[in-house]
């Protein structure tokens, strides 16, 4: 055998083991087992956690923009593509305490994308599609630059929060059924962070608890650092 040919085949074994140690294990795709009893509307569900893929094939989310374009709907996984995404689940749209809330987000969102690698944040409403383009609108977000990595999205039939096993009786309250506050932070579809709490709660999803959260995970290595989609245009 040649010294080439051996030198070539030296290669093609470097390549194979190198591909073997970077290759990523497809993770199991969630599912929350969620079952509804449709006399008492009672439920059961197990939560989302890390080490898992996110339910994302045959889930739309729907939004409303203009009278032009009315309702239109958009399958999960085309909005997700292949980013690290940032999922704040809303159960109930325009509540003011949580605008606030959301405005930090959309003033520090800049600086904070490149810090987390984040390439969008979604704030998804257990709500109808107006709702949801309210809060697009809403006079508390007005004037900052939300548009390009925030965006506003309906989970009008509850999918979204049944397949994630988000959601939540509110009826002793005399809110009805409605999701979770969550927060899911999704990088190339893998969960790698959840957190939820009841509606009357703004504190394990609120800014602050979340960046520090997420920036422990880079940290600590459990997820990479990236620059995300787009940096340069930031």
């Amino acid at each position: 055998m040649s010294s080439t040919s051996m030198y070539t085949r030296a290669l093609v074994v470097v390549a194979v083991a190198l591909s073997l140690c970077f290759a990523t294990v497809a993770l199991p795709v969630f599912d929350s087992q969620y079952t509804e009893d449709c006399m008492t509307r009672s439920f059961s569900q197990e939560t989302i956690k890390p080490g898992f893929e996110i339910p994302h094939d045959g889930v739309h989310l729907h939004s409303f923009r203009s009278a032009s374009e009315g309702i239109f709907h958009t399958e999960v996984s085309d909005v997700l593509r292949d980013d690290r995404v940032l999922i704040l689940g809303v159960p109930f749209a325009m509540e003011t305490s949580y605008l606030a809330d959301l405005k930090y987000w959309a003033k520090e969102l800049k600086q904070v994308r490149r810090q987390l690698g984040l390439d969008h944040v979604f704030v998804v409403i257990a709500g109808n599609p107006y709702e949801a383009n309210a809060m697009h609108e809403s006079e508390s977000l007005n004037g900052e630059p939300i548009d390009s990595i925030m965006s506003f999205w309906s989970d009008s039939d509850m999918q979204i929060a049944k397949r994630l096993g988000m959601v939540y009786d509110a009826r002793p309250d005399g809110l009805g059924i409605t999701s979770l506050r969550y927060a899911v932070l999704v990088d190339h579809f893998d969960v790698k962070y959840v957190a939820s709490e009841p509606h009357h709660s703004i504190d394990a999803v609120a800014f602050r608890n979340l960046f520090d959260a997420i920036q422990d995970l880079i940290t600590s290595g459990a997820i990479p650092p990236q620059l995300p989609r787009g940096h340069d245009e930031l």
